[in-house]
């Protein structure tokens, strides 16, 4: 399987699923989603993608990813998040 250039896959499942001591079938649940959300990452069109990877894995404020992106404003980096992000959400839900 891919794995993200710049953000290990390490880092999006522990970033997410950051808590206390996992049971044994806690750990192949967080596994397995860690999976599904990389798989459903890697099918979304690259720009959701990169919207989604800069904000909630490199913790960029929408003013840093708005020229990261080519967008003009801070507002349309705003809902370019809010549409991948929800594009996501609906697959993920699936």
């Amino acid at each position: 399987m891919r794995r993200f250039g710049d953000c290990a896959s390490e880092i999006l499942v522990s970033s997410i699923f950051a808590g206390n001591e996992q049971s044994p079938s806690e750990v192949v649940h967080v596994r397995d989603l860690g999976e599904k959300l990389e798989g459903v990452l890697l099918e979304m069109p690259k720009h959701s993608r990169e919207v989604i990877i800069l904000r909630y894995l490199c913790e960029l404020s929408y003013e840093e990813i708005a020229p990261e992106m080519g967008f003009g404003q801070e507002a349309t980096a705003r809902k370019a998040s809010s549409r991948a992000l929800q594009k996501l959400k609906d697959v993920m839900d699936e």
